[in-house]
């Protein structure tokens, strides 16, 4: 996953870390940027009324108006005004843009950039199919995927696809939407389709992507004719398929390819805005969203980003943004944007594999972005920058059209990369919360964290060690964590004399279980087929609701003595055992500095 300023040369694309106020010196044409005014709206809640999400989103748009009106003279055109935080996405000249920094209003402004896209039986491995086999797969939860589209007639995916839209930029010398009909936006039927094989091969992006996460059961035949059960990490689970990628034809973007599809992060904004707008409507309802998409290099947090107040404000109403890290190899930083602190960002572990495709298991991929252990460490929310790893090495799903590879069987492919391992966290999230419908984000973040398999990253010279994804474990973890006990008593007692005693004792005590445990035995043979010998073994129960443990054992002694004095004795006892103390902040930094994201 290379990052591609959009717009730009590209000798001046590689400057990662140069302002985009030096880059503009250079070029003369309109650059298109996102530009983040301020605002002390903060998040919308839950529990806003109708009255007051309007009035919130009328104060966003008084504020972006004022703006507009105060620069219409150095905003050449306004593209895109969002509607839940105050961001406009405009064209203005180069020489503008220190200007515009100058305006009060103004926090952040950046470059919009475009960047590319970045199953074995990996389901094995990472214990989903214990959990299927218990009974668990995903049911009444739904998973996003902004991606290149998805091909929902594929065997794989028929009846996944609950909703799509498109979202697609024509640039003039750059770029031209993808969407149905020249538009820009596009709900219409098919809007999500995935663009043709022609245009380019990451077309077929998407439709691999989403079979990952909720591919159907089927019987999968191979290059030796031996029948394959498989499935997506969470079967049950829909599909949300949002297409935001533009198709560009320059050798600046492209390289030696006559062509290549990339994301405007203008149009993934807009993609996860509708998202968070329309959430009521989708059902079954919307739990996670996958973004197997970025570019660059952050060494920290990447909190300035315009992407990060929408991953907030989706977390607030517990919707998961979960993204690759990237497939540069770095050590010592991880992509824009799983770089933002509330996003759950995703590297690549190797699976154990057979002949032609595979790998020695459990090993961090060589491609997999990581930072240092160093930089690795947990915010005041629980947050890393890297926050777990998943297999994303050789992963077979679905794919159109046929690969021309003839190990592969007809309608899938093996494909690699850290865009492969995000869905199977992605496919998680669902599986879980199918379990626990009530889990948080930082819960079920904490569960993969803490009960993964651990792998240590030695390519740096030094060992980082970093949890794989281990379901059956996070389970577990999972049932001990999420309970709930209601208990009350009450005792009366005679005393002689008069007494007045309030005695109040509190204990909290948080209960954290680290298991690290391998869910599965793969052998390999010398023929494109696993072995599989399952060491887990999961009974469905009842449905897990993830409250606290409250203990209440009040005691009350009121007895009137010889002299009408009332004895009061209360001793109430409260243990309160949280399962989670994490929540979502923003930390956005203002700054007025025009520095690309990627």
């Amino acid at each position: 996953m290379i990052v591609l300023i959009s717009l730009l040369p590209v000798s001046l694309a590689a400057a990662q870390s140069t302002s985009s106020v030096a880059v503009a010196q250079f070029v003369s044409k309109p650059q298109r940027v996102i530009i983040t005014l301020r605002s002390s709206v903060g998040f919308e809640s839950r529990n806003f009324s109708a009255n007051q999400l309007s009035a919130r989103r009328a104060q966003v748009r008084q504020t972006q108006t004022s703006f507009i009106t105060r620069q219409k003279t150095r905003l050449r055109a306004i593209k895109q005004q969002m509607t839940v935080f105050p961001i406009i996405v405009a064209d203005v000249n180069a020489a503008d843009i220190t200007l515009l920094q100058k305006d009060s209003a103004v926090q952040h402004i950046q470059s919009d950039t475009a960047v590319p896209p970045t199953l074995y039986e990996t389901n094995v491995t990472i214990g989903a199919r214990a959990l299927q086999n218990a009974g668990y797969s995903g049911a009444n939860t739904s998973v996003a995927v902004l991606d290149t589209g998805v091909k929902k007639s594929h065997p794989f995916l028929t009846g996944k696809v609950i909703s799509e839209f498109c979202s697609s930029t024509t640039v003039a010398g750059s770029s031209v939407t993808m969407c149905p009909d020249g538009a820009e936006k596009s709900t219409a039927v098919g809007s999500a389709e995935p663009c043709a094989a022609s245009v380019s091969s990451g077309c077929t992006h998407g439709t691999h992507v989403a079979g990952i996460i909720a591919g159907n059961r089927v019987n999968i035949t191979d290059y030796f004719g031996v029948v394959q059960a498989t499935s997506g990490v969470a079967p049950d689970a829909k599909i949300v398929a949002v297409q935001v990628f533009s198709k560009f034809t320059t050798a600046a973007d492209c390289g030696t390819a006559s062509s290549c599809v990339l994301a405007y992060e203008s149009d993934q904004i807009y993609a996860l805005e509708r998202l968070y707008l329309n959430r009521a409507s989708i059902t079954p309802p919307l739990v996670a969203i996958n973004m197997s998409l970025g570019g660059g290099k952050s060494t920290t947090f990447c909190d300035y980003d315009a992407l990060k107040p929408y991953i907030d404000q989706l977390r607030v109403v517990n919707i998961a943004t979960i993204i690759a890290s990237g497939n540069d190899g770095y050590t010592d930083g991880i992509a824009a944007p799983a770089c933002i602190s509330s996003a759950i960002a995703v590297g690549a572990s190797t699976t154990d594999k057979h002949l032609f495709v595979g790998s020695t298991q459990d090993q961090v991929a060589s491609f997999s972005n990581a930072p240092t252990a160093a930089n690795n460490v947990a915010n005041s929310n629980g947050d890393r920058l890297l926050d777990v790893l998943a297999p994303g090495y050789q992963v077979l799903s679905s794919v159109t059209p046929n690969s021309t590879n003839f190990y592969e069987p007809a309608g899938y492919a093996y494909l690699s990369g850290t865009s492969m391992a995000t869905p199977q966290v992605a496919g998680t999230w669902a599986l879980l919360r199918s379990i626990s419908p009530n889990a948080s984000v930082s819960q079920i973040r904490d569960w993969l964290y803490n009960s993964g398999t651990i792998i240590n990253d030695t390519r740096s010279g030094t060992t980082f060690p970093m949890p794989r994804i281990n379901l059956t474990a996070a389970y577990t973890m999972l049932n001990a964590t999420a309970t709930a006990t209601n208990t009350s008593t009450k005792t009366a007692t005679a005393t002689p004399t008069s007494t007045n005693t309030n005695t109040i004792t509190k204990t909290n005590t948080p209960t954290s279980t680290n298991t690290s445990t391998k869910s599965a035995t793969a052998t390999g043979t010398n023929t494109p087929t696993n072995t599989v010998t399952a060491t887990n073994t999961i009974t469905k129960s009842a449905t897990a609701t993830t409250t606290g443990t409250n203990t209440n054992t009040p005691t009350n002694t009121n007895t009137p003595t010889n002299t009408n004095t009332p004895t009061n004795t209360n001793t109430p006892t409260n243990t309160n055992t949280p399962t989670n103390t994490n929540t979502p902040t923003n930390t956005n930094t203002p700054t007025n500095t025009n520095t690309p994201t990627n």
